[in-house]
């Protein structure tokens, strides 16, 4: 095992051991003294044409138990390996002492090599680096947030680029995958404010079982797509 500690930001990075038969995970963002506001940009390299499983816990200093912990989020690697995606924050009150861990590894194996990175949350959602604007940022619903049977997804997206939003439905419980909700596609307005409507339904579900759902955003232009945003919501009882 090799590990960094930067005592300055608060920050552990650690990469565990290779497994024989997988490419070496790596998180290229974030970085070590990077902090971070209502979202997470991830990139990284791991097996070509493959999959990566990222999750992320939000902890308090010196302390290993989470105070919220997300599920993992499957990503597809390109030719080279390469995968990037943006993740949502659940809202915090008290930003202070907290820090965000970041772990991911190949998706088709538990026990394959994974990279693990810890930052911290920056005193305000809005702190952090600059975000990107041709990244949608998303401000409702609320990672973590239970929703009905219709769900308002709402946020601002670059004028007049396409905004891209769809669902998976897992089993809350078992983590199985139950189906995929149909997605939209439309423009924002003029100001690039967007607020739309998306399914989130019950008929997919088991008999007893409760659904979580993974909502995925992203904007597009005939030359271009932006990295996807994912908000985990569930099923309110």
């Amino acid at each position: 095992m090799q590990a960094g500690r930067c005592l300055g930001s608060a920050v552990l990075v650690t990469v565990l051991a290779c497994v024989p038969g997988w490419a070496r995970v790596t998180i290229n963002q974030p970085q070590a003294d990077d902090t971070i506001g209502r979202f997470i940009d991830v990139a990284g390299k791991a097996s070509p044409q493959g999959a990566v499983a990222v999750s992320f816990k939000v902890l308090k200093t010196g302390q290993e138990e989470a105070v919220y912990e997300a599920p993992p989020t499957i990503v597809a690697t390109d030719e080279s390996g390469a995968f990037k995606l943006r993740l949502a924050l659940p809202p915090v009150k008290d930003r202070a002492n907290l820090l965000c861990t970041v772990t991911a590894r190949e998706a088709e194996s538990e026990t394959a090599e994974s990279a693990q990175v810890t930052v911290a949350l920056a005193a305000t959602e809005a702190g952090g680096k600059a975000l990107d604007p041709a990244i949608p940022i998303v401000t409702r619903p609320a990672e973590g947030s239970g929703v009905g049977p219709g769900t308002d997804v709402e946020g601002r997206a670059k004028p007049g680029q396409v905004v891209i939003i769809w669902a998976k439905c897992f089993d809350a419980e078992t983590g199985e995958q139950l189906g995929d909700v149909p997605g939209i596609r439309h423009l924002p307005e003029e100001d690039g404010s967007f607020r739309f409507r998306i399914a989130t339904p019950r008929a997919i579900l088991r008999e007893k079982a409760r659904a979580r759902y993974e909502i995925r955003v992203f904007s597009a232009t005939p030359d271009y797509q932006s990295p996807t945003i994912y908000i985990h919501v569930t099923a309110a009882e």
